[in-house]
């Protein structure tokens, strides 16, 4: 990249799973939580209004599971880089 373009939000959160080694599993279509480091529980959307979703379905089977917060300190992000599009920090890549 040239400095000027930005990254989108959903691009950024798979960059950083990626480097973090939270490998994705194509069967399950469900990452490895950078959380709790479960397998395959991490499931990563984009809401219609452009804000990324983050669900760990170890949360639901009873295991130690973990929160949207969690997730975002795992990966070096926070609300301002994945919520909703007019709240949203521009960030160069």
């Amino acid at each position: 990249m040239n400095g000027t373009e930005t990254i989108d939000p959903l691009a950024r959160v798979r960059q950083r799973l990626v480097e973090a080694a939270c490998g994705y599993d194509f069967k399950r279509r469900a990452w490895r939580c950078p959380s709790c480091r479960r397998r395959s529980s991490l499931r990563v959307r984009e809401l219609p209004d452009g804000a990324i979703a983050f669900h760990c379905a170890a949360r639901l089977s009873g295991a130690r599971g973990c929160e949207t917060p969690g997730v975002l300190e795992s990966l070096g992000l926070s609300w301002l880089d994945v919520g909703p599009a007019q709240f949203r920090r521009e960030r160069v890549a």
